[in-house]
Formats: structure tokens, sequence, C-alpha cells
């Protein structure tokens, strides 16, 4: 499974603050800890260690963003354009829009 992040949720995972920006509400980081889950970044963790889950950063918002092209790529499994997007999107079996 892999998510393409986009402006706001790119520019969050890149400076680590995922948790405190997302998810937004219904299921705020105060739910999650009131049920005693994890914040989603510590959920996804385990998925990404495995390979299960891949996260791709969109080139052309991390430029229009300012973002720092290392940071964005110690971040994320893949720096892709919106051809090559394009590409897996086409190939893909099923694609889940979030």
């Amino acid at each position: 499974m892999g998510g393409a992040l986009f402006f706001r949720a790119l520019r969050a995972w890149v400076r680590g603050r995922w948790d405190e920006l997302d998810p937004a509400p219904p299921v705020m980081a105060e739910r999650l800890e009131s049920l005693a889950m994890p914040p989603l970044s510590e959920m996804l963790a385990a998925g990404r260690e495995e390979g299960l889950i891949r996260f791709y950063a969109c080139s052309a918002s991390a430029r229009m963003l300012g973002l720092d092209t290392a940071a964005v790529q110690a971040a994320v499994d893949a720096f892709l354009g919106w051809q090559s997007f394009s590409r897996m999107i086409r190939d893909a079996g099923q694609v889940v829009t979030l």
C-alpha cells in the first residue's frame, strides 16, 4: 500500500508534525490518547518498517512549499513527479484516495 503526500500533509510529515496536525476531527490526538491508542505515526511505523506501507512525496508540492529536498527524501520512501504517480495509479489493481 502506498500513500502520496501533497502540500500540507507532506509538510507535516517531513517536519515530524503529523500527529499534531492530522488527523482532523473526529479522530483527534486527544481521542486516540483517551482510548489508549498510539498516535497515527506510530500505527504506521510497523507497516513502513515491514515494507507494507510506503509514502511518496510529490516533487512539485515540495518545491512549491520550499521544503529541503534532503529532508523530504529522508522522510519518505520515494520522491516522485506527477507522471510517476499517474503511471502508478494506472498500473495499480486498486487505488484508495483519502
